[in-house]
């Protein structure tokens, strides 16, 4: 059975979590196992140190931005490159669809 952080203090796990998974957002396919395993690595620290601050989250685990950079640091170069073309032809679809949207609506705005 998982541990989970103490209710006092999971606003500082939580918030470790969400700034971790911002930093993952090119990794999508990866992404859900990595915070899988940061949410076990962060409840056994719960276990141990039931009151840390979110500063002592970023000593033990390193800022999520050194957390996404190790990630990266141990990725294979063949799968890093796939995870982020795919990761850039999303970024391409949504603005296409942003761009797609917002001529409709220009269109319909200059018909009535």
């Amino acid at each position: 059975m998982k541990q989970r952080p103490q209710p006092s203090v999971q606003g500082a796990f939580c918030c470790y979590r969400r700034q971790v998974r911002r930093q993952l957002a090119c990794l999508p396919v990866h992404r859900g196992q990595l915070l899988a395993d940061l949410d076990d690595a962060l409840a056994r620290y719960a276990v141990q140190r039931p009151d840390a601050a979110l500063e002592e989250l970023y000593a033990y685990f390193g800022t999520p931005e050194q957390f996404a950079a190790n990630v990266l640091a141990n990725m294979d170069g063949l799968q890093l490159q796939a995870q982020l073309a795919a990761y850039c032809r999303r970024q391409r679809l949504r603005f296409a669809a942003v761009t797609a949207a917002l001529v409709c609506a220009l269109v319909i705005a200059l018909l009535l």
